[in-house]
């Protein structure tokens, strides 16, 4: 089996700083290019290829959905995927890498015809099954540092979480967070209204509107209710009154039409006044 340099190209680093990896894979870009270019320009047809780099956090970016990716790492891996295929790129050892003799000025390299740079690492003149290869790549973050650039690179993701019933109430902004009341209300009535936008039952929303704020406000009146006289409301919506015991045995509780509590007043319960 015979193996020699077809092409090799290098770049400058550019001014803006860079980490590391995404100067690997600006590498990757550049190796996908040379690749076309032999492919179209050789008169040799070529029926397979293979890519080989020594950065985890590049065939890590590969076999990921580039749609997750942030913009420079999203369009670098798309141009790749472009060219080549995801399971043509392979992992490689640094001590393996000939590529760094071509960028590094701190190893002593040869260039005689024999060299490595001219006829490539000596695992490429055995069979490809004996090749040193590292696929699956398990990604735990925080098991290297390369492996937190690769998550760096990641768009958030935010999901949200919309209950209903007696579990609104974990869903509402903490009362304790707010040392002002028209505050909390306002910021009940914004969530309120995001609420319906995830259902899809509003498009979208601009402003606050003052059936918005009185909705929020009446909210929080069920809430406060309901965790201070749970047992008084269940007796009101079984038409029944409310325990002697109860602090609102006196106030004449009632349940109106939106479910909250409220006085009905002495003149109400007078038997001589109609």
């Amino acid at each position: 089996m015979y193996s020699n340099i077809v092409m090799a190209k290098s770049r400058v680093s550019t001014l803006k700083t860079l980490s590391i990896p995404r100067l690997e894979l600006q590498g990757a870009v550049l190796g996908a290019r040379s690749a076309r270019t032999i492919r179209e320009k050789h008169s040799i047809p070529i029926s397979r290829q293979y890519f080989w780099t020594d950065s985890r956090t590049v065939t890590s970016w590969l076999k990921s959905d580039p749609l997750k990716l942030k913009p420079f790492v999203s369009h670098r891996v798309d141009e790749i995927l472009d060219i080549s295929e995801e399971n043509e790129w392979n992992w490689i050892s640094t001590k393996e890498n000939v590529a760094d003799e071509g960028t590094r000025d701190s190893i002593n390299c040869e260039w005689s015809e024999l060299s490595r740079w001219n006829i490539g690492p000596s695992f490429l003149r055995c069979d490809e099954d004996t090749w040193f290869r590292e696929n699956e790549i398990e990604i735990d973050k925080g098991e290297n540092e390369e492996m937190d650039e690769f998550f760096s690179e990641m768009k958030k993701e935010y999901v949200a979480l919309i209950t209903e019933g007696d579990n609104l109430i974990e869903s509402i902004p903490k009362i304790e967070r707010f040392s002002s009341y028209l505050r909390l209300i306002r910021s009940t009535a914004w969530l309120l209204i995001a609420i319906q936008v995830f259902r899809g039952t509003i498009k979208s929303f601009f402003e606050l509107l003052p059936d918005e704020v009185d909705k929020a406000e009446k909210l929080w009146f069920k809430l406060v209710q309901e965790a201070c006289f749970r047992e008084e409301i269940q007796s009101l919506k079984n038409k029944k009154p409310v325990d002697k015991t109860s602090r609102l045995y006196k106030l004449s509780p009632m349940l109106d039409s939106e479910g909250i509590v409220r006085i009905n007043g002495r003149i109400g319960e007078s038997e001589d006044i109609c």
